[in-house]
């Protein structure tokens, strides 16, 4: 009984972290962090529109759906705590019950019987001890899949962020300060580093990729309906559907004071 309530608070906590997922997903899509930047965005049309309000129709489930695993998870933790009460209760008893059986056994058969009948409960023991461990690596591998994922969509965030940044800077032809230079090779470094290409291309930022930020996983079930809620699947800028380490495109490299000095006298 232990096992089942440990099984399912562990499928409470991966469930209540796939909303969470939802939620966020929603809250990124709609631009809570910038709202100023949403309000200036031309009139949409309608079909914007009914996707947005299919999109408010699952942001709403999703909140009910973790109200709802939160108390559930209260409610199995308060059940949990009553069934470790129930099994000290047993161990106590089982201790007396043992210092007890050498004084009632007679024969050798019932000692016989009884040496087979302790085996069997310690095999079964030891059985649901390893789906006790099964449960949890199995538990461990989703949260740990599930932290990458989240990893992976705030990279994918900054990486885009940080591009779009240093475009409107080049645009407006905006000197960049030494530390922030520095900072940009240190982050040219990092992510050219995951792709495997040469120092040489370092001057050159990742692009704005075209990629959907978030999009459904194939690993879904045919049971299941495929919305775009179900499970949230990232593309980094280093993933690609060929696998290739090349970039589709480049942004112009950094300019610094010596490439404007040169350009000046020409």
């Amino acid at each position: 009984r232990l096992m089942d309530i440990d099984g399912h608070l562990l499928s409470l906590g991966v469930e209540a972290e796939r909303q969470h997922q939802i939620i966020s997903q929603w809250e990124s899509q709609n631009n809570k962090l910038y709202p100023s930047r949403r309000e200036s965005r031309p009139n949409t049309t309608s079909t914007d529109d009914v996707w947005g309000e299919s999109n408010e129709m699952n942001l709403h489930q999703a909140w009910s759906e973790l109200s709802f695993i939160e108390r559930e998870q209260e409610r199995y933790v308060a059940l949990r705590a009553a069934t470790l009460k129930d099994l000290d209760e047993c161990r106590q008893r089982s201790v007396v019950l043992e210092n007890d059986l050498p004084v009632r056994v007679d024969s050798d058969t019932e000692r016989e019987m009884l040496s087979l009948l302790c085996r069997v409960h310690e095999l079964e023991a030891d059985k649901m001890a390893l789906q006790g461990e099964r449960l949890v690596e199995s538990h461990e591998l989703r949260r740990r899949g599930e932290l990458l994922q989240r990893f992976h969509r705030q990279q994918k965030i900054t990486d885009d962020i940080i591009t779009r940044q240093r475009q409107l800077m080049e645009d407006k032809r905006v000197e960049l300060p030494k530390d922030l230079q520095d900072l940009y090779t240190v982050y040219q470094q990092e992510i050219h580093a995951t792709t495997g290409l040469a120092y040489t291309v370092y001057d050159a930022l990742p692009p704005v990729t075209k990629d959907v930020l978030f999009e459904p996983s194939s690993r879904l079930s045919t049971s299941q309906p495929r919305s775009h809620d179900n499970d949230i699947t990232m593309r980094t800028p280093t993933s690609g559907s060929n696998g290739s380490t090349e970039w589709e495109t480049v942004l112009p490299p950094l300019k610094t004071k010596n490439t404007k000095s040169k350009n000046g006298r020409m």
